[in-house]
């Protein structure tokens, strides 16, 4: 404000100096000359005063009012009214009319002009205008005139309004001022922002003429473009890009866009452009919006160059990342099922594509043998050749884990997809070497054919999928056709898994019992428990086809608690001395809920545990873990006894009779079926017994179905036996009665009648 009021010094220092020659010249006669001299000096370092003031401004502009400035200025407008109201009260009582028209006038005139020129300090103007207008209006009201009185009353009214025109003009300029003070400070931070954006971040600021010339380039655009500052006006700014554009089709379709998009009147952002700089490309987004006259003519236009290269790149290895597996490079599954669908509905009818699903053979024995390191080297390296085998428009994919899948274009017929996937084994299959170990792979092919298979993604991928298995379970590294029966086998193998869901709920299970019997006396000393299923709408399913898929659905816990309970608590009604065996999957052993498992069951029935034998198979033992162990030694603390079920067909070892004393062996049925024909089953079955005699455990034959089964078994040592040839299963309830009737001597064989057999057997031995 200060600074506001000493622009206009010039001006009032000149009216100052001119009003004083006039008042000099005018009074020269009627005011003594010391007096003159001494007004006329006062006026003068006024003048000089403010002069300085003057120039001090003008040499620091910007520099800041303090209040002792303001302060300073009040006084000093104080003392210019009371220089200037000296001269009424000193000339206006004593002269004539026309004199006093004149110090009137130009006391009337300083009055305002002050009041104009100190308006931007209000508390300036105030102390002038009260100052110099209350001598004018006492010297007038005290002058012999006649009209003294109403022109005093008159000028006190004008003083006093000119006070108030002071104040409402000094509230307008002041706020003219801030207002503008504002302005001056945004334009100077936007000033800055502009400078600092232009030199330090990544985007670039532009502006054209309506031709397309550049009105402001900065170094940074100038690097861009590669020209010199005075080049600018050389080429519209559409040109200069196009010269560092890539000379590719990418390039060539954002410029074009560029030339039409500039072409309009319309705002447009974030168009791209593939751009070399130093020697390598560069992708940039361009974005601006027209600049328009006052009749809305569009008279260029102004935008921001960004640099995109970084986060393109991101954005394009985030695309891989998501599109392709980082372990071999090739496509992932989201990946081949989208090309899949897309190849899909461009296929021509008359052409068809093939979905071949890859399997590696044992391929879990790679990581366990030689660690995930050289597993992976391992798929590495075969999908290196699976790429090799595809022609340029195929597709391979890793699916996951050791699965891989491979999309061939243009295939005729059934015929040439299985001849392509017997080529393809042929060159994946021969033995790897990493890192100096030879790794044998063996490969499992599924071979499924668009249209015929499905004209769905999910369709020929699970008929793939289902022929790679019936691959598997021919042989392994055999390559295989889909068919409708394995379509409808695998709709059967769902319908038994949502079966299975429900099937205790709905009292679809049951249990039957098959008499386990001593072979020395024939009496009845146990029951072995079976599960049966009867599905409402299939019927009658046998264990094992449901038990299977119950383990791999992660339902035969589940299945095998209820059996726990249930044959606990139908075994309590039968006579003390007989027991019941139950089943337990390797799952349900090789969880850690299983003793649990066992003491609800004894607690809920309080069954006797002593009467409780566990039927367990080798396959436990297959992962080596300690906790199965664990539980099986704490089972047999409990009080149960442990079978171990299908002896000799599976994993047979001597190191896991050695660390856990089973109470029983059972031999297979596949070895009692042969017992009386083969000598080595007869040669083996003599092995178990005598193994079973040495470590304390007893024997029991399945699938006994001859009384001379039973004679050899007696003779060879076996303990009891099982089978049809004593009882087929019979319900729990039936159970009571069939022990009521039971006839130990009727299934015993006399020597008397089977002489003749028994000499032929011992011919054979």
């Amino acid at each position: 404000m200060l600074q506001a009021m000493l622009k206009l010094v010039p001006y009032t220092m000149g009216a100052n100096a001119l009003n004083a020659l006039v008042l000099s010249w005018a009074f020269a006669d009627d005011v003594g000359l010391i007096v003159g001299a001494l007004w006329l000096m006062l006026v003068s370092l006024q003048i000089v005063h403010g002069v300085r003031a003057w120039r001090g401004i003008q040499q620091q502009p910007k520099r800041r009012a303090s209040a002792r400035s303001i302060r300073r200025a009040t006084l000093f407008a104080l003392l210019q009214g009371l220089t200037w109201g000296m001269v009424p009260v000193a000339l206006y009582g004593a002269a004539s009319p026309d004199e006093q028209t004149i110090v009137a006038i130009i006391s009337t005139v300083m009055l305002c002009a002050g009041a104009f020129a100190l308006s931007p300090v209000r508390s300036a103007a105030i102390a002038y205008c009260c100052t110099l207008g209350l001598m004018l209006a006492g010297s007038v009201l005290t002058s012999p005139s006649d009209a003294a009185i109403p022109v005093g009353m008159l000028l006190t009214a004008y003083a006093i309004l000119v006070m108030a025109a002071i104040n409402s003009l000094s509230s307008t300029v002041v706020s003219r001022l801030v207002a503008e003070t504002q302005g001056e400070n945004q334009r100077m931070v936007i000033g800055l922002l502009l400078r600092d954006f232009e030199e330090h971040a990544s985007d670039i600021l532009w502006e054209i003429d309506e031709h397309g010339m550049l009105r402001h380039a900065s170094p940074r655009l100038l690097g861009v473009l590669g020209i010199a500052e005075h080049a600018t006006n050389t080429l519209p700014f559409h040109d200069l890009l196009k010269r560092k554009s890539c000379n590719d089709r990418e390039a060539s379709i954002g410029m074009e866009q560029l030339r039409t998009v500039l072409g309009h009147e319309s705002p447009f952002r974030d168009l791209s452009l593939k751009l070399t700089h130093d020697g390598e490309i560069r992708w940039w987004t361009i974005t601006a919006k027209p600049l328009t006259s006052e009749s809305s003519k569009v008279i260029g236009w102004r935008g921001i160059l960004a640099d995109v290269t970084e986060s393109r790149t991101t954005h394009e290895s985030l695309v891989r990342l998501a599109h392709h597996c980082s372990l071999t490079g090739l496509a992932n599954r989201h990946h081949f099922v989208t090309r899949l669908a897309e190849d899909l509905q461009r296929r021509a009818n008359d052409r068809h594509l093939a979905v071949l699903y890859v399997d590696l053979d044992d391929f879990k024995k790679v990581n366990d043998s030689f660690g995930h390191s050289y597993g992976d080297k391992l798929l590495r390296n075969i999908a290196a050749r699976l790429q090799e085998t595809v022609r340029a428009d195929d597709l391979v994919a890793r699916l996951g884990g050791d699965e891989f899948a491979v999309l061939l274009h243009d295939v005729q017929d059934k015929q040439q997809a299985m001849s392509y996937a017997r080529r393809l084994l042929e060159h994946v299959e021969p033995a790897y070497q990493v890192n100096g170990s030879v790794m044998p792979v063996g490969m499992s092919v599924g071979v499924a054919l668009a249209p015929w298979h499905g004209e769905r993604p999910d369709e020929l991928m699970r008929a793939a999928d289902l022929a790679m298995y019936s691959a598997k379970s021919g042989g392994k590294g055999t390559v295989a056709f889909y068919t409708q029966e394995m379509g409808e086998m695998s709709r059967r193998k769902r319908m038994l898994e949502e079966g299975l869901r429900t099937a205790i709920d709905n009292g679809e299970l049951d249990l039957v019992y098959q008499p386990q019997i001593a072979i020395d006396t024939g009496q009845i000393t146990a029951f072995e428990a079976l599960l049966r299923w009867h599905h409402p709408s299939l019927g009658p399913i046998t264990p094992d086809e449901f038990v299977p898929i119950a383990e791999e659905s992660g339902q035969i816990e589940t299945i095998g608690r209820w059996v726990m309970h249930k044959a606990c608590m139908q075994a309590r009604q039968w006579p003390a001395q007989i027991g019941v065996a139950v089943n337990v999957s390797a799952a349900q052993a090789m969880a850690e809920d299983l003793l649990d498992t066992v003491k609800q069951a004894l607690s809920s029935s309080e069954f006797n545990v002593r009467r409780l034998e566990l039927e367990i198979t080798e396959s436990i033992f297959l992962d080596d873990n300690p906790s199965t162990l664990r539980v099986l030694h704490a089972l047999r603390d409990l009080g149960a006894k442990i079978a171990l079920d299908d002896f000799g067909v599976g994993y047979s070892s001597l190191g896991y009779l050695r660390r856990f004393p089973f109470s029983s062996l059972k031999i297979d049925r596949a070895f009692t079926q042969e017992i009386v024909t083969s000598e080595q089953s007869r040669s083996i079955i003599r092995a178990i017994v005598a193994l079973a005699r040495t470590m304390g455990m007893t024997i029991i034959a399945e699938g006994v179905e001859r009384p001379e089964q039973v004679d050899i078994l007696n003779r060879l040592g076996a303990d009891w036996a099982q089978g049809y040839l004593y009882a087929a299963p019979v319900a729990a309830d039936k159970v009571p009665g069939l022990l009521e009737s039971w006839q130990p001597q009727s299934f015993l064989i006399t020597q008397q009648a089977n002489q003749d057999w028994r000499h032929e057997l011992h011919s054979h031995d």
